[in-house]
Order: C-alpha cells, then sequence, then structure tokens
C-alpha cells in the first residue's frame, strides 16, 4: 500500500477465502457423528433417561457454573471433583474419587440395587465420559 492517492489500489486476492470456505464445505459435508444418540437403547429407557435428566437440570447447570467460576490447574481439579461427588451423595450415590490413579478422577455407579452396587446383566447401562476443561 502506498500514500501516494493517484495509485490505483491492489484488488486483494480471496483465492485463500474461497479455499478455506471449499475445504470446511468438503469436511462439513463427510462429517458423521461418532455415535448416534441413544444407540441401541429402546424407546421406555430412552424416555425414562430423558424425564430423569431434565428434572435434574438446574442442579447439573449450577454445577456447571461453579466448576467454571473457579479455574483449576489440569490434574489439580480437587474442587471440582469434590463438587461433583457432592452433588452425587446428595443423590444417595457414593462416588470413589481417584480412580485409576488419578487424584481428580472420580466414578460412580447406580444401579436398581443401590449406589455401587453390582447391576444384573439386565439392567440398562449408561456411561457419561467428562472432562473439566
Amino acid at each position: 500500500m502506498t500514500d501516494d492517492p493517484s495509485a490505483s489500489p491492489r484488488e486483494v486476492s480471496t483465492a485463500f477465502l474461497a479455499a478455506l470456505q471449499a475445504q470446511t464445505e468438503r469436511k462439513r459435508a463427510a462429517f458423521a457423528p461418532l455415535i448416534s444418540a441413544f444407540s441401541g437403547a429402546n424407546d421406555k429407557d430412552v424416555t425414562r433417561v430423558l424425564v430423569a435428566a431434565s428434572g435434574q437440570r438446574a442442579q447439573v447447570v449450577g454445577l456447571a457454573r461453579l466448576i467454571h467460576s473457579h479455574p483449576e490447574e489440569a490434574f489439580k481439579e480437587v474442587r471440582s471433583v469434590a463438587a461433583v461427588a457432592d452433588l452425587l451423595r446428595r443423590h444417595g450415590v457414593e462416588p470413589t474419587i481417584g480412580d485409576g490413579g488419578l487424584s481428580t478422577s472420580l466414578r460412580a455407579e447406580l444401579s436398581p440395587r443401590g449406589s455401587n452396587k453390582a447391576a444384573t446383566g439386565q439392567d440398562p447401562t449408561i456411561a457419561i465420559l467428562a472432562e473439566y476443561d
């Protein structure tokens, strides 16, 4: 660019932007979800989970906001894991903290027989994997 007012402006190339948009569109068109929602679950169990989860929305959102408002360094999320454990305990589920040798990991199991009781092979199974990031 020049300060000469008589100079003609250079046309800006949009080739890079066009290539980036084309690449993005190709990736979007080829995208396939990693898993399908409720894969393998029957309608009765899906409904049970959705009803139970919707009733806890305010508590889960509150937990997310609490964790977000107190950032912690990676692998030092002691306040966050304590908050998750507290919420589970309020619902009668006793978590195990430090499972797998990671002090900030948390594992909890719930079956029709109660917290941390082995489920029968006929019980529905739901797994949730979450990260603090």
